[in-house]
């Protein structure tokens, strides 16, 4: 909401003449001129000031938008019995003055009020106008600041390479990308309960859907509330993912599994969402360095679940890899267990801090997925602490350890990235 406020003032600046009208100058000038300091209210002149240009130059829905990112980041809350009859707080006088001059019903003063206890696709829906409106002012900057003289511009090329980038990697769509809801939505956002349900297509040729879906329900997708549906896929890892990544899940969420099939059990199902929750928790998002921004997008975390069919075969969990005295030995070792591998989701945060979620089926399901990611990772950062986590579904309640497993994928990564390295430097 305040990232809203802060575009427009950009946006302000660009399109209008500013020069002896910068925010500082006007307050500056109202100090000069002896205003009484309770009277100079930096924040309400901002939201003013941006106000009046969205007003000139977008439209109602937008200015709405605007004014309700403005209420919700005050945080001060006006009742409709103080809308009608006023208050002695200076705060909700000054807010009163303002809704009654937006035309605001008491209603939607109260809606609002009531915010934190939204459902979280109605938190969404804000979300996305306020979404819409910043994409378009980045544009609208980008534009014109490219067809401006260096010498002119209020703001770098880098400084708006980097807003883009910024931007974009909380916002923009991708392939496999896994969609960031907290950066749409303010206040808690965990469920009490959630269901995840397969529902199997309607012929052999149609694929079947997983449903993300809120509460605990038996009931058949078709007979499930619309509004209780968060998310759907092709796949169960990449509900799991988005569930994780938008704190959908804590410890206290009762979770209920509905599937005949899967390797993923309900026992499953929880492990991977505590790691996971944690997995994605470790990376603080708000501080990614410009210098990651600028380069190339890399895999700064890398989670696998690796699916042998549940229960694992014992060829997969027995054996021991230090009986292996020459390298045909080690290779047949490992060859006879990865060919066991029925599918790989591979879950992975990169440096721009975006999460993406793929899964890779059939046959060398483990060579497409490390040739796939290798181009993206550098030494350094598979050498850090904690970079690769996997989990074997298995429908224990104990987790099960592959111990060789974890070094053979990492050393796997290091010699294609490598190998890769030397590829685009040829």
């Amino acid at each position: 909401f305040k990232t809203l406020m802060k575009m427009g003032v950009l946006e302000d600046y660009m399109f209008t003449e500013t020069k002896s009208t910068l925010l500082c100058h006007q307050i500056k000038q109202q100090v000069f001129d002896q205003v009484p300091y309770e009277k100079i209210d930096a924040y309400i002149q901002m939201f003013t000031r941006v106000q009046k240009f969205f007003k000139d130059t977008k439209t109602d829905n937008e200015v709405d938008a605007l004014r309700t990112a403005f209420y919700l980041k005050v945080g001060t809350q006006i009742t409709a019995e103080e809308l009608e009859r006023g208050s002695t707080h200076w705060k909700k006088e000054v807010l009163i003055k303002m809704i009654k001059e937006w035309d605001w019903p008491a209603f939607k003063v109260e809606q609002l009020n009531g915010y934190i206890g939204w459902q979280m696709m109605q938190k969404v829906a804000l979300g996305n106008r306020v979404n819409k409106i910043l994409m378009s002012s980045y544009k609208n900057i980008s534009e014109k600041n490219s067809t401006l003289d260096p010498s002119e511009s209020l703001i770098t090329e880098k400084d708006t390479h980097l807003l883009g980038r910024k931007l974009f990697s909380f916002y923009r769509t991708a392939p496999n990308k896994v969609e960031n809801l907290f950066a749409l939505v303010d206040g808690k956002t965990a469920e009490e309960e959630l269901t995840f349900l397969y529902e199997a297509g309607k012929t052999r040729d149609q694929r079947g859907e997983w449903y993300l879906v809120r509460g605990r329900t038996r009931s058949y997708i078709e007979q499930v509330d619309p509004d209780f549906i968060i998310k759907k896929s092709a796949t169960l890892p990449f509900l799991i993912a988005f569930t994780a990544y938008n704190n959908l899940y804590n410890p206290k969420t009762n979770l209920l599994l509905r599937a005949e099939g899967s390797s993923i059990r309900e026992d499953d199902l929880g492990h991977l969402l505590d790691q996971l929750s944690t997995f994605i928790a470790a990376v603080n998002i708000a501080a990614i360095s410009n210098e990651d921004l600028m380069d190339d997008a890399q895999v700064r975390q890398l989670y696998l679940i690796i699916d042998f069919g549940n229960p694992p075969p014992m060829e997969v969990t027995m054996g021991n890899i230090r009986d292996c005295k020459t390298n045909d030995e080690l290779n047949q070792f490992i060859n006879k267990r990865l060919e066991r591998i029925q599918s790989l989701s591979a879950i992975y945060m990169t440096t721009w801090g975006e999460l993406f979620s793929k899964t890779y089926s059939g046959l060398n399901c483990m060579g497409r997925a490390l040739s796939e990611l290798s181009p993206q990772m550098v030494l350094k950062r598979m050498e850090t602490p904690n970079f690769l986590k996997y989990y074997v579904p298995c429908g224990r309640k104990e987790i099960l350890q592959i111990p060789w497993l974890g070094n053979y994928i990492l050393r796997s990564l290091k010699i294609r990235s490598m190998a890769f390295t030397e590829q685009e430097a040829s």
